[in-house]
């Protein structure tokens, strides 16, 4: 039941169906999305002032103010003046702005160091006493601050700085809650505080990340240098605007302090792969790079990146936010999430739809989360992930259908064994489909890691909810508190518990991240169908070329089996043939030489080269040696071993003797020579 004159935020924008559904029932359907707010032209701009867009920016929100038509107050100052004097309050009494109703203030840039100063200085706005306990006990204690960062560890790249997702409550004195409602109404609100850390989707661009990781190995190379951290200097570049000379500033003082680190933007692969010290070449192989209409732009390519957002909420109405922004100069609601949330606010009118500070953060959630996954036509179509990533899929799934029934209509026509040289390439061949596989992967995995961020985010939902829920109640009720109330207030109390988020804010944000996961969840669904598609293909191939070898195989036995057959009849009569073409006195008249002198020649040189050879074929330390002539000393050791084992084996004792018996015949041989003009007589050999 919303309060009266408090529309919900989206009641101006729901379609006809979307209108009669709630007019029936305050339900959601369970993963519907609400029907987006309109987006900011391609060409808007917003005028807040300053110098450059990474100082903070105040926004204070005067509800009656609002009501009467007019726009939050927004200021934009130098970040000493903001952390130090004169401080936020005085800053926006100079924009004519005092005791807002609630005030957000937002830090574009991830600085643990500059956030606890900031909250400090807030605190100290405020009035509440004993800043630094409050600090050091509740808002910055341990166990939500510093047991929260992940430390990089020696050889990780800087991506590995972070803060754990956590959503927690932070418990303010009661005096100090009151101190923050300077316009508290009885059960409005109770006052509460939490701290809440978030990744979400970005985008970036090739050349802006290698302009930052330019400074960073800058930076790099004087701290290998042994130089103290205090006497680095700023690795400015020529042309640098004052905005990146000042997150220059930022980097060179607060990059290795190991306490209150600065933390940068992360690409995809740096956000999953955290201890991968170097990632650029996976940075280089985004989907939306690669395959993007940008994608002949190299160098100058959008690239998908994960932003973290950290914000507070201080007894309700003030809150407190630190996200990253673009290195971008102008104030485009298209380019950054700060100025599309103000864009909203100051120009679409939903400033009239927050009542308190866990609003206001529902809002700047549901634009940081929502951010990656616009699909306005005013968006450009490099931007559009989905798009990209669905033509991608669908190209894939093409060209695996295409390579499928090429071997399907290939298998349908003949045995492979008849086929040309060509067909069976394209039925056996798998490079093609290998190719496709590592795109699919590609797709896989940062489907994966997209999902990861998404998953991160629900997961802070029943925290968020509790927090909220404890925002509108308290945490319990006394009976001194019954007492005193009214008869109407305890009606209207019992009617907000029945509906405790009046303005749908909550279930807002829900289904929206409801429908970023159904999304992703189901791009990951087809993407694991081509996957597996084609990873049949690929099993059917091999299983092809394994019937094509095995027929091979079977035709190379047949062969070999007949040539055996042949060799069998064939080899004797050989031998024989042999045997009495030798030129031996007993085989022919005229011969030179006996048979027996011949054969003691042919037996053991046979025998000797049958040995070595079934020697190398069955030690493998020797046919390594054989083989490789640069050989180990191991190989070689273990050669000499097996020469060792071999030497009074029966084959070498048959060698030796051979060898004995042919010196001793060779030697009749010659002395027999000069007598017969060179050869031996008969008679007397």
């Amino acid at each position: 039941m919303a309060t009266p004159g408090v529309p919900s935020p989206w009641a101006a924008h729901r379609t006809a169906s979307w209108g009669t559904a709630c007019t029936a029932t305050t339900s959601v359907p369970e993963l519907s999305i609400p029907n987006r707010f309109p987006e900011p032209p391609s060409d808007a701009t917003l005028e807040i002032g300053g110098t450059h867009p990474f100082e903070p920016s105040i926004v204070d929100f005067y509800f009656a103010a609002i009501e009467r038509g007019e726009k939050p107050t927004v200021g934009r100052f130098s970040l000493p003046q903001v952390l130090g004097e004169p401080g936020p309050a005085a800053l926006m009494r100079t924009e004519n702005s005092s005791n807002p109703d609630i005030r957000w203030i937002h830090l574009p840039f991830n600085s643990m160091k500059y956030t606890k100063d900031l909250i400090a200085r807030v605190c100290k706005d405020i009035g509440f006493s004993g800043v630094d306990e409050i600090l050091k006990k509740n808002v910055f204690s341990s166990d939500k601050w510093l047991d929260r960062l992940h430390h990089r560890a020696e050889g990780d790249g800087y991506h590995a700085t972070y803060l754990e997702t956590s959503c927690f409550d932070i418990n303010l004195t009661d005096e100090n809650t009151r101190l923050m409602h300077a316009h508290h109404t009885y059960f409005d609100s109770e006052g509460a505080s939490m701290g809440l850390f978030i990744p979400f989707l970005h985008w970036g661009t090739e050349d802006i990340l290698a302009q930052r990781n330019m400074k960073l190995r800058a930076l790099e190379a004087m701290r290998k240098s042994n130089l103290r951290a205090s006497s680095l200097q700023p690795p400015y570049a020529q042309g640098d605007s004052n905005m990146l000379d000042f997150y220059t500033d930022m980097m060179t003082d607060q990059l290795f302090d190991s306490e209150n680190p600065l933390h940068l933007r992360r690409t995809l692969d740096q956000f999953y792969y955290t201890h991968t010290p170097d990632t650029s070449k996976r940075d280089e192989d985004q989907i939306v790079s690669k395959h993007g209409p940008d994608a002949d732009n190299k160098g100058k390519r959008p690239m998908q990146i994960v932003d973290q957002l950290w914000l507070w909420i201080l007894g309700s109405n003030t809150v407190i936010t630190c996200f990253d922004r673009r290195w971008v100069e102008e104030n485009s609601p298209q380019a950054n999430v700060y100025d599309n949330v103000l864009w909203q606010l100051r120009h679409n009118g939903q400033a009239k739809c927050i009542k308190s500070g866990f609003e206001l953060a529902h809002l700047i959630i549901e634009q940081a989360s929502s951010y990656f996954f616009n699909y306005s036509h005013s968006l450009e179509a490099k931007l559009r992930f989905k798009d990209i990533f669905r033509k991608v899929i669908g190209e894939i799934s093409d060209e695996q259908i295409k390579l499928f029934r090429i071997m399907a209509d290939l298998s349908g026509t003949d045995a492979p064994m008849n086929f040309t040289r060509d067909q069976q390439n394209c039925l056996f061949d798998v490079h093609e489909e290998f190719n496709l596989l590592y795109k699919i992967r590609d797709v896989i995995d940062e489907l994966t890691i997209m999902k990861r961020v998404v998953d991160e985010q629900m997961s802070q939902l029943n925290p968020l909810l509790a927090l909220h829920f404890h925002d509108t109640f308290g945490r319990h009720e006394t009976k001194q508190d019954l007492a005193i109330a009214s008869e109407y207030d305890l009606i209207r109390h019992e009617i907000r518990k029945m509906n405790w988020d009046e303005r749908e804010w909550f279930k807002r944000t829900e289904q929206y991240l409801k429908a970023h996961h159904k999304e992703i969840e189901d791009m990951m669904t087809e993407t694991l169908r081509v996957y597996d598609a084609l990873r049949d293909t690929i099993s059917l191939k091999q299983n092809n070329a394994s019937i094509f070898e095995a027929h091979a195989s079977r035709k190379e036995s047949e062969a070999v089996t007949l040539f055996t057959w042949v060799s069998s009849i064939m080899l004797p009569m050989s031998f024989i043939s042999s045997v009495f073409s030798i030129n031996a006195i007993e085989l022919e008249e005229g011969g030179k030489i006996r048979l027996k002198v011949a054969m003691a020649y042919i037996v053991p040189i046979s025998i000797v080269i049958s040995v070595v050879f079934v020697v190398i074929t069955f030690f493998r330390a020797i046919r390594e040696w054989a083989t490789d002539p640069i050989s180990s000393g191991k190989a070689k050791r273990n050669l000499q071993g097996v020469c060792a084992s071999m030497s009074s084996t029966g084959a070498s004792k048959v060698a030796r003797q051979g060898s004995q018996r042919k010196r001793l015949h060779r030697k009749s041989w010659v002395e027999a020579a000069p007598a017969t003009n060179g050869y031996a007589d008969p008679n007397t050999v």
